[in-house]
This record gives structure tokens, sequence and C-alpha cells, in this order.
């Protein structure tokens, strides 16, 4: 392989890894009642749908709706994002901020800042970053469109005043607040707080901060970029997808232990993108992940779900995956979201995500 086609395999990767950020930041975790809420991920698509997908297999979409995407490392995305406690569902309409309770049906707009652009400004936008593990605050970004035209044909459009930067939105007071976030976010914490990094230090260390005081730890060392973050529900521990400075073609994935600071490496070695999304089960106790075992042809890689450490499925394109409940997994690839036990791999329940998908 050239140098060239390397490099485009890399940013193809890396694309579809921006465009899913927002989804490790606000990891679903399993009700007791052993249901998800689940958004597929379908690489440039501009339409969502929500299902609600039971560990017996069954699943039903809840809505469907069309978005155009628009994702920013360190700064969130318009993809649809479930609550942690399944409850509401966090979208963007017409640049707002919009919260769906799953119960009633009933909306909640957030923001009032939308705009779309014109002749003579950019448009003014609102990204989710992610849900706390609470599932009782958001953390938004509102920002502003595209300034550039790429293709040369008028002036750069000028950003309209606007109160721009992070947000949080607060469910039991009904309140919203700016918060001063000077760091990239990695991933959302529990009691308001954030996994982060320096924006302009890719191996820079991890750090705990906490934006309402300032408060600042270390929890990883430099040296290595972490990413794809995940916690159990206490949030002391992690999982994270690295590559290291040292040679950044290789990928592993690891636990931390944030007490200690202490990290184990979960599996081997691997080459770049080869591991990737790790998650808790609801329990904490099991861990999935998907590796990537090569490719069918430039662009569709071959992707298998590991549980524990084995195989139990795998497919020809991008895939994506949620634990259900302790006994049960969703893997979701080229249209077809399967349910599957985790024990035996058998398939509890076999969904078509689009009506124009070819099994």
């Amino acid at each position: 392989m050239t140098t060239s086609n390397s490099t485009r395999r890399k940013v193809r990767i890396l694309l579809a890894l921006v465009v899913s950020l927002a989804v490790s930041l606000s990891a679903v975790r399993a009700q007791s009642a052993g249901a998800v809420l689940f958004v597929p991920f379908e690489p440039g698509a501009a339409r969502f749908s929500i299902w609600r997908v039971s560990a017996d297999g069954s699943a039903r979409k809840l809505l469907e709706f069309e978005q155009d995407l628009d994702a920013a490392m360190c700064y969130g995305s318009t993809r649809p994002e479930p609550s942690p406690n399944q409850e509401w569902l966090a979208l963007i309409e017409k640049n707002d901020l919009w919260l769906l309770n799953i119960a009633t049906g009933s909306r909640l707009r957030v923001t009032q800042v939308g705009k779309q652009s014109d002749e003579r400004f950019a448009s003014v936008l609102v990204r989710i970053v992610g849900w706390f593990p609470e599932g009782d605050g958001v953390l938004f970004y509102v920002t502003h469109g595209l300034l550039e035209d790429v293709e040369g044909e008028r002036e750069d459009l000028l950003i309209r005043p606007e109160a721009y930067g992070f947000y949080l939105y607060d469910l039991n007071t009904s309140s919203k607040a700016q918060v001063t976030i000077p760091y990239c976010v990695e991933s959302l914490l529990p009691s308001r707080q954030l996994l982060v990094r320096n924006e302009d230090s890719w191996y820079g260390p991890l750090l705990r901060y906490a934006p309402r005081t300032g408060g600042l730890e270390g929890i990883a060392e430099g040296g290595s970029h972490y990413s794809q973050l995940t916690t159990d529900s206490s949030g002391q521990r992690l999982l994270a997808s690295i590559t290291q400075k040292a040679d950044p073609e290789k990928s592993q994935i690891v636990l931390i232990e944030v007490a200690t600071r202490k990290q184990a490496a979960l599996t081997p070695s691997g080459d770049f993108a080869e591991y990737q999304w790790p998650r808790f089960s609801p329990a904490g106790n099991k861990i999935a992940y998907l590796r990537r075992m090569g490719q069918v042809s430039p662009g569709y890689p071959v992707m298998a779900l590991v549980v524990e450490g084995r195989e139990i499925a795998r497919c020809e394109n991008y895939a994506d995956h949620r634990w259900v409940s302790d006994s049960a997994v969703l893997f979701a690839c080229q249209g077809i979201m399967r349910v599957l036990d985790v024990d035996s791999g058998q398939e509890k329940g076999v969904h078509q995500l689009r009506s124009d998908t070819v099994n």
C-alpha cells in the first residue's frame, strides 16, 4: 500500500471515530428491565433512527427524522443522544437543542439560539457533547457554522454576535448555565466532572476536571492518546483505546483504575485502529469491544465483536455495538442489527435498521 493510500485510510477511520465520539461520551447503560435506546451510526447518512432494544431480542423503532450531521472532536456533534437512564433523548432540531421524554413524548426546548446561514452571516448551531452518567444533566456546545465557501464563489461569512461556548443543562432545576472548559472533552463522569486533555497536546496527560470549581487532577500520564473513553457506573474504572507517541501505528485497549491510576492492558498491541470502542456491561463485570480484522477492500473493514476476549460475531463494514443487559449485546452492521446472547453468541433477534437494507 502506498503512503497516500495509507493516509486516506486513516482519514476515513478517524472521520468515523469523530462522528461517533458523542456515543462514547454518553455511553448507554442498560436498565434493570434489560432494554436500551440505540441510535445506529450510518457513515454519511443525513437521517437518524432511534430504537428501543430489549434483552429478549425484540426491538422497536421509536422515531426517525432527517438531520444533517455536524461534528467536531472535543466539541460534540448533532447526533441524537439517549440519556444513560433511558428516559430522555437529546436531539438537535433547526440548530437548537431539544429533550424528548421517551415515556410521555413531551418535548423540552433547551436553547433558542439556532439560526441558519444567510448571504452575510454564518449559522448558529448547538452540538451535543454528552450526558452525565446520572442522566440528569447534558453538556452542549454553542458554535457557529462554516465561514468559508469551499468553492470560492462568495466572500467569507461573518460570525453572528452570540454567547458561544459550553453549557450545562440541569434537569433537576430546569436551568442552564455557561461553563468554562479550557480543555478537550473526552468523556463525562459522575458528579458533573469531565475527563479532558489539553487540546493542543494529542499525547498529553489525561485529566479529571471539575468545571464548577476549576479543580484539575491527573488520571494518566502523557505519552499516549486516550480515546473512546467509557466508565463503569461508579466512574472509578475507565476503558480506553490508546495509541502511543512512541509507536502511533499501534492501538490497544486498557483498563484504568481511577483511584490508583494503575493501567492494565486488555488486548495485545495491534495495528492502527485495530481495537476500538470498549464498553462495560451494565454490572461492570464484562467488557465488549470491536476489533478490526483487516479489510475486504479499501474503506470496507472486517469488524469483529469481542466479548470477554472471545469473538462472537463479525461483519464486513463499519460496525457498532451496545450492551442491552449483562447477558445480551446488540451488534449493528450494514443496516442489520442483531441481538446476541453473550455466552453462546446465538441470535436472539435480527432487525433491519432501514427499509433499503439488503440481507
